[in-house]
């Protein structure tokens, strides 16, 4: 019997012992946190993940993760992440676990084998330092594993396990799909074109949008290719919008869209990959070091909800010439730069009358930009009359070229065989680096004259010997005063006032009333014209003090600016105000003066005192601000 009691007793105390551990390992597991490292091995320049996730029940609450580095390391981050999921512990009830997820992309500069400091967390206010080993060895170029790089999985694959259900995935980059960078490809030919790509310095963004000059130094009228190259770290871009720049010096033409090429290229020493998003044509139009400005390249982001994303490209300087002056034959344009031009031509009719026209059909083709205009030989009794254009011109394979024609309608004023002349067109080919002229004969054409009419018959023939004036009276005998004859019937400047006054009274009542209309009309659109209301506004200001005088000038500046460009500026951002006004075709300069000239304004608000003299020139800069303007 004692010995059952015993057994029940063990029993009993196993039971218990079973239920605290139930108890105990939910409490145990309501935090944890544990960070990783997607490769344990880089190369010198490559980037690598560090990855932290976090695990809270009920409803804690995780953020602010940190992460501290040796300063042979750099980091951009972190991006970050947080969902909610049920589960029960067997037949038990219901709880909410947050997961939080924070991940950093580090680059290695230095090589060594290295320790990192494992990232930390706040979880309900205290700061919690992630568990996991942070191993990293940093090896020279080419001496790494061979591998893609795993995006999706994460530093550690979701944790596998380690928490029950596997960790989400953390959400994509904004710019990028997957990678599919082949790392089969000839390695010799990446490194050849990728080394043409590398920039000794600049931006060590995820994302990199850089403009390419096929050539530093061109000559007027001359092409050159604009390659628009996207650096990127990880991944493929996709969703690539181009906008060119401003390209005030130059003349643009669409070449094809480019085929898809990507090489592995580097930013200082820092490891990337590139593609060919987009190519341009352009022709410089002046000598000179001439910038192109910087364009834009626009990303659709996917974090979180819709949204796009910019940016901003260098800035290329290319140095142009004009072709020698040496050797430059008669009748060559600065900027006639082509290649292979040609000239052909057709006259239809053959032959004319005196007075009639002949059409004239010149055809240039070759490849650049094509001149617009044609000399004609000059010849007595021939006028060349303003020719009908038409062209096509278009990308050839990343070469602008196509063809031009000039319907010319020739008059004929000369009788005879008459030579139309050769028409000539000197142009600098750039390859050769030499003038060409080109020369197309237009023949001759046959003009006769026109057909002569019937002499005019006189209504009576003079006798032979008489001559036309011996019918004419001979002079007076005696001097008289000139007496008028007596006019019969009704008075024809009496008749022809009462015919004319009526009507003419009528019209010029119509004419009247339509002129005092339109005066009036045009001084009330004078009087809600927002750049009359501005230059009130300006003589407002003129005669203000101290805070009334700024505020009239913000007023004014408001109004100039929606004459100008139709904009709200009231609702627009200070900060992008600027932007706004650039795209309105405004000046440069003269936005962001008038950018300056607004943040003076607010910040005159909060001044205790403000002088005179300053009114006076704030006044001033407006009234140059609003003549810019307008």
């Amino acid at each position: 019997m004692r010995s059952v009691w015993m057994s029940l007793h063990r029993l009993l105390g196993l039971v218990i012992g079973l239920i605290a551990l139930l108890v105990a390992c939910p409490a145990a597991a309501q935090t944890r946190v544990q960070a990783g490292v997607s490769a344990e091995v880089v190369e010198l320049g490559e980037g690598f993940y560090v990855e932290l996730k976090a695990e809270v029940e009920g409803n804690g609450s995780a953020g602010n993760p940190n992460l501290i580095l040796p300063p042979s390391f750099t980091t951009s981050g972190p991006s970050t992440s947080s969902t909610g999921m049920s589960f029960s512990f067997g037949r038990g009830p219901t709880s909410m676990r947050r997961i939080f997820s924070a991940q950093w992309f580090v680059i290695a500069n230095a090589l060594g084998t290295f320790d990192l400091a494992p990232p930390t967390v706040t979880v309900n206010g205290e700061v919690v330092a992630a568990t996991g080993k942070l191993h990293i060895k940093v090896v020279a170029a080419g001496q790494g594993p061979r591998k893609k790089p795993q995006r999706r999985s994460g530093a550690f694959g979701g944790f596998g396990n380690f928490f029950g259900p596997s960790f989400p995935s953390l959400p994509n980059d904004p710019f990028f799909d997957e990678p599919d960078v082949d790392e089969e490809e000839d390695d010799a030919a990446l490194d050849r074109e990728g080394e043409e790509l590398a920039l000794d310095s600049g931006p060590l963004d995820p994302v990199v949008l850089h403009i390419k000059a096929d050539r530093e130094k061109a000559w007027v009228g001359e092409q050159v290719t604009l390659s628009y190259w996207v650096y990127f770290r990880d991944g493929s871009p996709r969703n690539v919008e181009v906008i060119h720049p401003p390209l005030t010096d130059f003349l643009r033409q669409e070449l094809d869209h480019p085929p898809e090429r990507r090489v592995r290229t580097r930013i200082g020493q820092v490891r990337y990959h590139a593609a060919l998003v987009d190519r341009l044509a352009v022709f410089p139009l002046r000598a000179g070091k001439l910038e192109t400005g910087q364009g834009k390249g626009r990303f659709m982001s996917l974090r979180g909800r819709s949204r796009v994303e910019e940016k901003l490209s260098n800035s290329v300087t290319i140095e142009v010439h004009e072709p020698p002056k040496e050797g430059r034959p008669v009748g060559y344009h600065v900027g006639d730069v082509g290649r292979s031009l040609k000239l052909s031509a057709e006259v239809t009719p053959r032959s004319a009358t005196v007075g009639d026209t002949v059409v004239v059909m010149v055809r240039l083709t070759g490849y650049g930009a094509l001149p617009s205009e044609l000399r004609v030989p000059e010849r007595a009794g021939v006028e060349w009359l303003e020719p009908e254009k038409k062209v096509e011109v278009g990308p050839r394979g990343g070469t602008i070229g196509g063809f031009r024609t000039f319907n010319y309608a020739v008059r004929l004023r000369e009788a005879g065989d008459i030579d139309l002349g050769t028409i000539e067109l000197p142009y600098w080919d750039a390859r050769a680096e030499r003038y060409v002229t080109v020369q197309q004969a237009l023949g001759s054409v046959s003009v006769t004259p026109a057909a002569g009419g019937a002499a005019p018959v006189a209504s009576a023939s003079p006798e032979v010997g008489e001559t036309p004036l011996a019918k004419i009276g001979g002079p007076r005998a005696t001097p008289a005063a000139f007496v008028s004859a007596r006019p019969n019937g009704f008075d024809p400047l009496m008749l022809w006032s009462l015919v004319l006054i009526p009507p003419m009274g009528v019209g010029l009542f119509q004419v009247g009333t339509r002129a005092g209309g339109a005066y009036r009309r045009r001084r009330r659109e004078r009087a809600d014209d927002p750049r009359s209301l501005a230059r009130a506004a300006l003589d407002e200001a003129a005669s203000a003090k101290g805070k009334d005088a700024a505020a009239a000038v913000e007023r004014a500046m408001h109004l100039a600016i929606e004459g100008r460009t139709g904009l709200k500026s009231r609702g627009i951002l200070l900060s992008e105000l600027s932007d706004k006004l650039v795209e309105k075709d405004v000046d440069r300069e003269v936005a962001a003066a008038i950018g300056e000239l607004f943040e003076r304004c607010s910040a005159i608000r909060f001044e205790p005192s403000f002088d005179e003299e300053e009114s006076a020139e704030l006044v001033n800069r407006a009234r140059k601000l609003v003549k810019a303007l307008s």
